[in-house]
């Protein structure tokens, strides 16, 4: 059987290793910020986990199964609920490694040409544009980019508290 797309699963698999490296030692360190204006590893989590809403998970399964749909993309969201800041560290990595898990087995299943050609709507809020994207343009960029630049932000505070 040949694995197709192995170059997403490979970074599935990166980031999987690279927050198992980041939780480990973090149990009472999930809520520390080194100022106010910075996020939390919760909420740099929770942000990951809810960008898109419905996770990028689910995103790219509508998109795989119908294409041409919409949906907004706002920028910034922390997403901490009051449920969720009782999460402890177990709990937290939970809630992301079932994403990761979901887009591996997604993945797994893809045809490459339709993570290439078919298309959602994405409402960018921030810059006040729309614009057609592919399955692939978004793992690229929400999920790979995106997850490769917070996790190095996780790894940051991490080094920070000294763990």
């Amino acid at each position: 059987m040949v694995i197709r797309n192995t170059r997403y699963l490979q970074d599935i698999r990166g980031l999987r290793k690279d927050l198992t490296d980041v939780f480990d030692g973090m149990d009472n360190c999930l809520d520390w910020k080194s100022d106010s204006n910075n996020w939390s590893p919760r909420e740099i989590i929770y942000h990951l986990v809810d960008t898109p809403p419905e996770g990028i998970d689910s995103l790219i399964r509508r998109i795989l199964k119908n294409p041409k749909g919409e949906f907004e993309l706002v920028p910034d969201l922390t997403n901490v609920t009051g449920e969720r800041l009782l999460k402890d560290v177990e709990q937290v990595k939970g809630d992301v490694f079932k994403i990761l898990d979901n887009l591996e087995l997604l993945i797994k299943e893809a045809i490459d040409v339709d993570l290439t050609e078919k298309t959602i709507l994405v409402h960018l809020l921030a810059k006040g544009v729309s614009e057609d994207r592919t399955a692939s343009n978004l793992l690229q960029g929400l999920f790979v980019r995106h997850w490769f630049e917070h996790v190095a932000q996780l790894n940051n505070i991490r080094i920070g508290l000294g763990i």
